[in-house]
């Protein structure tokens, strides 16, 4: 019995998978974990981080040593705005697996969120490291650099994206994260749009990823939001 397929992910403008057919799949399988983390990722994208948050720990209760169990809890609780949790799900990940394969952008950014530092995350900086600066963390470090108004390094980690996108795919989503960091809406606008034309997997959780606040607004991001079907979200947070 394989897992929820990731494709459930990619159905761009179609709308959602029905909740329905994802759970009668667990019903196949209830003993298997990587079910219950997939459908917590899908349940925290859209906006149902309550739930989310069971079927994490239900996935971390049938495989205690699972990173992405874990990962899905702490994607859950960063899209509830709860801080301490994501960051406490983040530590128990390094102790599995120092390192951090199985980290995503996660704690870097509940770490910035809840201790509002003014100097670059060490978390996020010793993550972009190790994964050997992959685009989608130079996206997270590029949001982060802008946040904190160091728009020299945030430009230069577009460009460093820009190069790798010469030499493979690199999701329209991830460019539009780096934008709405340095503060061009626009240009972070137009590249969510881009990825909607693209079938870009992560616009699934368009609508439940914290950054794009200042975006919420626009009749543009309004329009793109009805466009794939997702479901209204109730925000914590809006910067």
């Amino acid at each position: 019995m394989l897992p929820l397929p990731m494709s459930i992910f990619m159905v761009i403008g179609t709308g959602p998978p029905r909740t329905g057919s994802s759970k009668r799949a667990i019903a196949l399988a209830p003993g298997l974990a990587r079910s219950h983390r997939w459908y917590a990722v899908y349940l925290a994208a859209m906006g149902r981080a309550a739930e989310a948050m069971t079927e994490a720990q239900r996935a971390a209760d049938l495989d205690p040593l699972s990173v992405s169990a874990h990962d899905a809890a702490a994607i859950a609780a960063v899209c509830s705005g709860q801080y301490d949790r994501s960051i406490e799900e983040g530590r128990i990940i390094l102790d599995l697996d120092p390192k951090m394969r199985g980290l995503t952008w996660t704690w870097p950014w509940a770490t910035l969120r809840k201790e509002c530092t003014k100097r670059p995350c060490r978390t996020w900086r010793r993550v972009l490291v190790l994964s050997r600066r992959d685009p989608f963390f130079l996206s997270i470090a590029a949001l982060i650099h802008g946040r904190l108004g160091q728009m020299e390094q945030a430009s230069k980690l577009v460009e460093e994206m820009r190069a790798a996108s010469q030499k493979s795919f690199v999701a329209p989503f991830l460019f539009a994260t780096a934008f709405v960091g340095m503060g061009k809406e626009k240009e972070s606008m137009d590249a969510l749009e881009e990825g909607f034309k693209a079938h870009d997997g992560y616009l699934v959780g368009l609508n439940s990823t914290p950054w794009f606040g200042p975006l919420r607004s626009y009749p543009h991001f309004q329009d793109l939001v009805t466009r794939m079907h997702l479901p209204p979200v109730t925000h914590r947070e809006q910067q």
